[in-house]
This record gives C-alpha cells, sequence and structure tokens, in this order.
C-alpha cells in the first residue's frame, strides 16, 4: 500500500514540476496576474473585516447568543442604551472639588455639543436620568415605561440637574459641594443614588450624614438610544471626547485626567490594531527578501549567483497568501485582527519547501540536463515536502471544526494558504528553478541576465539545456557552515556514547518539567489585548482599576411563556431565584424582587381597605394596582412587560430579576465557567420540572433563564480547554496516521510521535514560564504548531529512512571517516539537514516584526512560534540523530528474512520501473520544450 502510495504520489508531483517546465514561459506570468487578479476582486467585491468580539469569541450554537437575539429583537423590554462611560481622575488624588466636577462638566457639555445630539436625544438637550441595560442594578432606577428617555446620564452630575448653570450657582465653596453630593438614598425627583456607580474609592463619614468628604474618581455614564444614528454620533462623541482629554493632559496646571470609552472602543480600536499592523507585512516580507538572497547569494560568483531565484522564493509564498486570500474574501470568509498574523506564519514555512527542493536539485548529478535533474530532485523530495504539507493541512482542517468563529476562520485561512503554498512551489517555484537554470546554462548575469558573460575558448559551445556546474561543486556561506557544524556533532554523537545518553537525558527531562509549567497554566482572556499599547481603552482601564472598586458581575433572571397569575408558576420562580442565590458565586437576596413586593402589596394587612380592594380583583387588576404605587413604578416598570392590545387585556408576558454575582473574583476564571454551568443546570431543571406539573411552555427554548453580557466570554472560557484536548487529540492522530500511512514503520512512528509530545510539552512550559495564559490566540498558536513542529522532524527523519535505498551522496574517503553504521545519518543531516537549517531560520525572521506590533496579540504569537520552531530544530538536528545513533531502527523487527527478500526485489523492480518513468518524463519534457523554443 505505502509503496503504492509512494509512486503514485511523486508521479503525481513530478507530472505538475514537468508541465511547469515545459510551460514555464507562460506560468511564470501567469500565476503573478491570477494572484493579483483575485485578491484585488476579493477585496473589493466581498472582503469583511470582523471585529465585534461577540461574534469572534462567543462558541457557535451557544445558547447565550439565542437568549440575546430573544431579549433584542423579540421580548418587549426597553431597548437598552448603548454606553459612553467617562472617568474623572488625578493620579489617585481626591477629586472632590469645584474644579474636578467643573472638568466633568466640560467634558459632559463636549459630549452635548457633537454634532447630531440634538436630532438623536431631543428636548432641546435636556437629558434625564434612566437606564435600560438589564445587567446592572441601575436598570431598575429607570423611568417609567410611559416617558422613556432618548438619552440617559448617571453620575455626580444627577445631583445638579445635569445642569452646569445649577451647579455653579448653588456651589461656591468645597462645602457646598459636599452637601450637595451627599443626598442619600434619593435625589429630590425622587431617583435612587448609586455612590459605587458615581464615585470611585471614597470617603465618607462616620456620623449619620454619611457624607462623601473625598473620592479618587468620579463617574459619568452617558446612554445612547438605539437608533440607525446611534453609531454614527458615538463615533463623533468619542473623537470629541478624547481631543478633550488631550487637550487636559497638555495643560500643565491640570492635575486631572479624562478616560472615555464606547460599546464600539474595542470594535474601532481592534479594527485600528490591523490598519496599523499591515505596514509589518511588507517589512516581514522585505526581512525574507534579504534572507534568502543571503542564502543563494555567492561572493565573486556573479553569473552562479541566485539572487534571482531568492526573490522568486519569496514571491511564490506571497502569491499564494494573495491567492488563497482572494479565494477566501470572495466566499465571505471574514478576516480579523487574528487571522492578519498568517501571512507572517505562511511566509515563514512556505520558504521551506523552497529550500528543500532547491537542495534536492543541488544534490543531483551536474552533468544530466535541467529537465532531468529537476525531475529526479522532485523525486527525491517530493514525498517529503507532501508529507509535511499533509500534516500541516491536517491539523489546521481539524481547527476549522472549532466553535470559536475567530478561531475556525483563522484555521480556513492558513489551510488554504499552506495548501496552495504547496501547488505554488512545485509549479511557480519549479518554472523559475528551470529559467534560473537556464540563464546560468547561458551564461546570463544574475538580474542583468539580458547580459551574457564574456565566453572562453574552452567555451565555444554549450547546450541551453545544460546544467551550470558553479551552482552545484560550489556552496553557500550558509551551507558551509551548516554542513561543518553537521559534521562536527555526527563525529561527536559517534565517538562519545556519554554525549547521545546525555542528550537524550536533556532532552527528556526538559519535556517532564515543561509539562510540569504546562499544568500550572490558566484560561484567561483580557480583550485588551486585542487592541493597541497605547490606545485609549488601556488607560480607561488601568484608571477604572487603580482608583474604583471593580462593580460586581450581575446577570438578569428572565421568566417569559408562562402564565403568571398562576399559583403554582409563581412558587416555582421563587423557587428558581433561591435555587440561584444558594449558588456559591451569589451571597445575597436580590433587593429588588418584583414577585416578593408583589405578594407582600397584595397580602398586606396594615391597609385593610386595600387588602379588601386587592382580594377581589383579578391577577392583571392588582398589577395595576401595584405599578401605581411610585415606588415600584420606579423599580419594576422596565422590568414587567404587559400585553397592552385590546385582546391582551394587560396581561403580563415577561418579566425580570437582577441578581448579583458578589462572590465572583473578576479574574478567577473557574468561578466565572462554574457559575455559567450551574444557572444552565438550574434553568434546565425547572424547565423539567414545569412539564411534569402541567405548565403550558413553549417548546425548544427554557421558560426560565438567566443572562449577562459577560456570559458571551464565559462561554469561550468554558469551551477552551475541551477544544484545547480535542483538537491537541485529533490533531496528533491525524499526524500519526499520515505519518503511519506514507512511512509504514513502527520505528519512524515511534520517533515521529515521541518529538512530537515532547515539542508540545516545551511550548505549554514555555507559554507558562512567560506568563501566558490559554485564550483564544495562544490556542490557536499551540494548535498550529502541532502540524508545523512535526515538519523538522519528518524531514531529517524520512530522509535518514529512506536513504539507505539510494545512492549516498558521499564518497569513499568520506565514508572512510565516518563508521558504516552512521553513513545514513551523516549523509542525511548533511543533505536535508541545512535545508531543514535554513528553513527554520527563515520561519524565526517571518515572526520577528510581529514584536514590534501595536497589541499584546501578536507579540504572544511571536513568543510561541519562536519557542516551537526553537524547539523544533532542536528535535529534529539534535535529539532525534541522537536517538538514532543510540538505536538500530532500519530494520523492523516485525519482518521475517523472506518478507525482507520480497520486499527488496519489489523495490528493485518499482525503482526500475520509476527510473523508466522519469526518463521517458524527461525526454517528453525535453522534446515539447525544444518544439517551444523552435
Amino acid at each position: 500500500m505505502a509503496k503504492w502510495l509512494h509512486g503514485n504520489v511523486v508521479k503525481v508531483v513530478q507530472a505538475i514540476a514537468g508541465v511547469s517546465v515545459h510551460r514555464a514561459r507562460w506560468i511564470l506570468p501567469l500565476i503573478p496576474i491570477l494572484s493579483v487578479s483575485l485578491f484585488c476582486l476579493g477585496l473589493f467585491t466581498n472582503f469583511y473585516l470582523e471585529a465585534d468580539r461577540v461574534k469572534l469569541w462567543t462558541p457557535q450554537s451557544s445558547p447565550v447568543i439565542e437568549n440575546s437575539q430573544w431579549i433584542e429583537s423579540e421580548s418587549g423590554f426597553p431597548t437598552k442604551t448603548y454606553p459612553i462611560h467617562v472617568l474623572l481622575h488625578a493620579n489617585g488624588e481626591d477629586v472632590v472639588s469645584v474644579e474636578a466636577v467643573d472638568v466633568l462638566f466640560q467634558a459632559l457639555s463636549t459630549f452635548q455639543n457633537t454634532q447630531g445630539y440634538e436630532n438623536l436625544c431631543g428636548g432641546g438637550g435636556q437629558t434625564t436620568v434612566g437606564h435600560h441595560d438589564h445587567n446592572n442594578a441601575s436598570a431598575s432606577e429607570s423611568e417609567s415605561s410611559s416617558s422613556i428617555p432618548e438619552c440617559t446620564i448617571l453620575g455626580i452630575t444627577n445631583f445638579f440637574d445635569d445642569d452646569p448653570n445649577v451647579f455653579r450657582q448653588e456651589v461656591n465653596t468645597q462645602q457646598d459641594l459636599v452637601r450637595a453630593i451627599s443626598v442619600y438614598p434619593l435625589l429630590p425627583n425622587g431617583r435612587i443614588v448609586q455612590r459605587g456607580r458615581m464615585f470611585g474609592y471614597r470617603v465618607e463619614s462616620n456620623d449619620e450624614r454619611n457624607l462623601v468628604l473625598g473620592a479618587q474618581m468620579l463617574k459619568l455614564r452617558l446612554g445612547l438610544p438605539e437608533s440607525a444614528d446611534t453609531r454614527t454620533f458615538e463615533k463623533l462623541a468619542i473623537r470629541n471626547l478624547l481631543e478633550f482629554r488631550n487637550e487636559l493632559i497638555l495643560e500643565p496646571v491640570s492635575p486631572f485626567h479624562v478616560e472615555v470609552l464606547s460599546l464600539d472602543s474595542y470594535t474601532n480600536e481592534t479594527e485600528r490594531a490591523v490598519m496599523n499592523d499591515l505596514p509589518l507585512i511588507p517589512a516581514m516580507i522585505l526581512i525574507m527578501f534579504a534572507f534568502s538572497c543571503l542564502v543563494y547569494y555567492k561572493k565573486n560568483q556573479v553569473q552562479s549567483s541566485c539572487l534571482f531565484l531568492g526573490i522568486g522564493a519569496v514571491l511564490t509564498v506571497v502569491f499564494s497568501l494573495l491567492t488563497s486570500f482572494g479565494l477566501l474574501f470572495l466566499i465571505g470568509v471574514p478576516f480579523s485582527s487574528l487571522t492578519a498574523a498568517t501571512p507572517f506564519i505562511i511566509l515563514g514555512i512556505g520558504l521551506d519547501d523552497s529550500f528543500i527542493i532547491t537542495g534536492a536539485y543541488q544534490r543531483t548529478d551536474p552533468s544530466d540536463l535541467i529537465p532531468t535533474r529537476i525531475q529526479n530532485a522532485i523525486h527525491d523530495c517530493g514525498l517529503s515536502i507532501l508529507l509535511t504539507t499533509l500534516t500541516t493541512v491536517s491539523a489546521f482542517s481539524l481547527g476549522t471544526m472549532s466553535r470559536v468563529p475567530a478561531m475556525k476562520n483563522f484555521y480556513i485561512y492558513a489551510a488554504t494558504c499552506v495548501f496552495v503554498d504547496f501547488i505554488y512551489q512545485i509549479s511557480f517555484f519549479v518554472a523559475l528553478l528551470y529559467m534560473n537554470e537556464k540563464r546560468k546554462a547561458q551564461r546570463r548575469y544574475d538580474w542583468l541576465f539580458c547580459f551574457k558573460q564574456k565566453s572562453t575558448s574552452s567555451d565555444s559551445t554549450f547546450d541551453d539545456e545544460a546544467s551550470g556546474s558553479d551552482f552545484d561543486t560550489t556552496s553557500t556561506a550558509f551551507e558551509r557552515k551548516g554542513y561543518k557544524l553537521l559534521r562536527w556533532y555526527c563525529n561527536l554523537l559517534e565517538h562519545y556514547a556519554a554525549i547521545r545518553a546525555g542528550i537524550i537525558v536533556v532532552f527528556i527531562t526538559f519535556a517532564c518539567v515543561s509539562v510540569y509549567g504546562g499544568s500550572k497554566l490558566r484560561v484567561a482572556f483580557d480583550i485588551t489585548s486585542l487592541v493597541p499599547s497605547k490606545s485609549y481603552i488601556n488607560s480607561f482601564v488601568s484608571a477604572l482599576e487603580s482608583y474604583s472598586e471593580q462593580d460586581a458581575y450581575t446577570c438578569t433572571a428572565f421568566f417569559r411563556d408562562v402564565d403568571f397569575s398562576s399559583q403554582v408558576v409563581q412558587s416555582q420562580m421563587n423557587a428558581y431565584i433561591d435555587e440561584l442565590v444558594d449558588l456559591p458565586q451569589i451571597t445575597s437576596y436580590p433587593p429588588h424582587f418584583w414577585l416578593q413586593d408583589f405578594q407582600n402589596f397584595t397580602h398586606a394587612s396594615k391597609n385593610a381597605s386595600l387588602s379588601s380592594s386587592t382580594t377581589n380583583s383579578s391577577f392583571e387588576e392588582q398589577l395595576d394596582m401595584f405599578l401605581d404605587n411610585d415606588y415600584y413604578n420606579v423599580l419594576y416598570s422596565n422590568l414587567i412587560v404587559r400585553d397592552t392590545s385590546t385582546n391582551g387585556g394587560g396581561a403580563m408576558t415577561e418579566s425580570a430579576v437582577i441578581l448579583s454575582l458578589d462572590n465572583i473574583d473578576l479574574k478567577n476564571v473557574r468561578d466565572q465557567v462554574s457559575f455559567l454551568s450551574s444557572q444552565e443546570e438550574i434553568s434546565r431543571h425547572f424547565d423539567k420540572t414545569l412539564q411534569s406539573l402541567g405548565v403550558k411552555t413553549k417548546p425548544d427554548r427554557m421558560p426560565f433563564f438567566t443572562f449577562s453580557e459577560d456570559y458571551f466570554m464565559w462561554e469561550f472560557y468554558a469551551v477552551a480547554v475541551e477544544e484545547l484536548l480535542l483538537s491537541t487529540i485529533a490533531s496528533v492522530l491525524a499526524v500519526a496516521v499520515i505519518t503511519f500511512l506514507f512511512i509504514p514503520r513502527i520505528s519512524v512512528l515511534c520517533i515521529v510521535m515521541l518529538s512530537v509530545i515532547m515539542i508540545y510539552m516545551d511550548v505549554l512550559g514555555l507559554m507558562y514560564w512567560a506568563g501566558f495564559s490559554i485564550n483564544p490566540v495562544t490556542l490557536i498558536a499551540i494548535l498550529m504548531s502541532i502540524g508545523l513542529m512535526v515538519d523538522y522532524v519528518l524531514h531529517v527523519v524520512m530522509r535518514c529512512f529512506e536513504h539507505h535505498k539510494q545512492q549516498p551522496i558521499m564518497t569513499t574517503s568520506q565514508e572512510n571517516d565516518v563508521p558504516k553504521v552512521h553513513v545514513d545519518m551523516y549523509d542525511c543531516l548533511s543533505t536535508i539537514g541545512i535545508s531543514v537549517m535554513i528553513g527554520g531560520a527563515s520561519t524565526v525572521l517571518s515572526t520577528i516584526p510581529l514584536a514590534f506590533s501595536t497589541s499584546e496579540i501578536f507579540f504572544s504569537i511571536f513568543v510561541i512560534f519562536f519557542g516551537f520552531v526553537m524547539f523544533s530544530l532542536m528535535h529534529g538536528l539534535i535529539f532525534v540523530p541522537a536517538i538514532l545513533a543510540s538505536f538500530s531502527f532500519h530494520n523492523d523487527d516485525t519482518k521475517t528474512a523472506s518478507e525482507d527478500e520480497d520486499e527488496s526485489a519489489q523495490e528493485v523492480v518499482m525503482e526500475e520501473e520509476d527510473s523508466s518513468i522519469r526518463k521517458e518524463t524527461t525526454a517528453v519534457t525535453i522534446m515539447l520544450a525544444a518544439l517551444h523554443e523552435n
């Protein structure tokens, strides 16, 4: 099976290479035109940059997404406002001062003077306090549904009716200010004072007056209604507030700082991070141009120097990126800040195949014709580069099964790019190699190929299809130094058994230590890592964490699709809240639960006449009387939805209650995931309970559930470890299957799998020591490394195990210098080893620009990829040779003598067939090339 697969796969690759040689003059201009055209077509037709963190990081088919859509689109709850947060601080100093409040009013005026404010907010610029976000306590203090404000303000300005003139009239001294802002618990207009949402860390008096004597931060929340003009106005308002912030920074006498944040800030700043990092791509391409030229450059050999081929190797990968991106743009696969890292990775690993093909060509017989040498080179390395491509593509393809959209899209881009790069390597780059060799055969100068080198008396004739000898008999500086280093290492392994054993022990010990570090990794994701390092978002988050108490997480329990007048339903609602409160993440019963207050209201005994009226009234009439109470109306009008249509009769259709998750550490992912799982189990339990009690509900959705905007990211945390384990197992199994399918040797499989597992552990340990956590970025880097880290090991192992079937490249004198048992390993490292070294160096160089990214996300990728490339190279060039030098793997124990003889005879027959096919293919290629020239 393996022999048949080897033969046919190599034949297909050779056929593509043969056509590329024949049609080189057509392929070389066609592929650039095709790739650029596809990229431009996709970019200007269906390109879409996705920056919404909810759409990117929330797992698909999550119930949180379904519940969110119901709340926003189907429910009757008031539309939530789009918040703009303004913070004022003085680097930890007291900001309860007339000057500080005046600056905050200036920020409010900047917001209100933004173009479009009158149309969006109305009322001549007058705003009232209200808040319709169901996920925080202020939702319960909103205005009644009959007078829902268009714009809302929540902050210290509420004490002065949000009017700077009122503030300046009432406040002249510090005592006036303290007295005005210490009103508690209700404002004169009846609205509830929320000091935690108005002040940061504060100092209060110890007497019954409870005066606010000082604070490290003042807060202001500006709510925008949902409309077609909201997002446009929000951008303008943020721009104006940032200009005001910068002006305040430039004032040398002002100690105050203003920080701002809006709902779309993360999206806008993520897009800006992508745009800021785009210049890194041409910088990376220039670096790879320089490196590739350095690899192919030969001093004092103008004709045989191959700078033209080095540039072509980089362009091959660039064109594969353009083609892949263009195709994916056309079919509508979203682009994100994460997929922006793809070019850096693909350019590094894509050049590996170019170096390996070139190295294989150099090892062919210089006396053969160019097409023959290319066919022999592809026969030598085609299976190797195909195998590594398949393992990488399979690992990436399995990644597309991820439920996290950002990760899924990244893997789609990466898998497509790797596959297209392989096709271009055996077509476009092979055509470049052929034309470059023809240039040398015609003695044309590199780059200046229009000019020929002056011929001597010995150069009276030459064949266009003959090879130039300089390329083959001389090596570049990289190759010479690499050859000496690898030869020295081979001799070291041969003569010192203790060194072999020491290397193996050191590698295994380091992997074991890394396992310990990997076990300490925690799941966490700081959304600010996606934005530029100098973004105003980072300043906002830093100030909020430094000068204010962290607001506790909140969630909202929703009730729907039930008869709220039923005593059974009401009993189950109370039980549902009781079970939620029993969870360790909630320490107190919700202070405002409409059902509790409603039941107390209807059963009140202190007002006999009211009690009598409520006793004989229907549920809807009792609810009317309950909401006629001003206090309850302020608390619950936005948490109770009623059918006010003619046929509805005022029946309650939905309701909600807000719970404080006050015992969840803001940075403890385990607590967050635990609560998310527990509340979902409770909701499912009550769904089954209601059905068992005969309560009619709508199918396929739970009548009781909780929701919070934080659930979107918690859902990712919940699946992160599971995705890591499943994807790792699937990727490792895929690599194992593909490896064994092409190289059916247990010994090869053991070496490859041992190396992959050790490298994987080393990368996890590096993450721990670098202070990283498991998040979408590092998760992708880890899973990607499974497909890529095996490449260098596979190249070396495959070359070592297959080399004994081929003609050794060493001369007799060289073999005499090396013990016979290690001739294959020596030949392997002195051939493919040098190409692997150069390929590894190119991968490291391609990721270096990521270290200069404006966001932490790319820096994380740089560190992880640098680690995995170095670990892979060390395992492929140090650990694997030490294993091969210590044990003999060429003869599998499972084979009998007769099987070996049969296999040897079969190999001879297949080798003769392959040789015949190569000769026929080469002859046809030469003939077609000659006809084409004529």
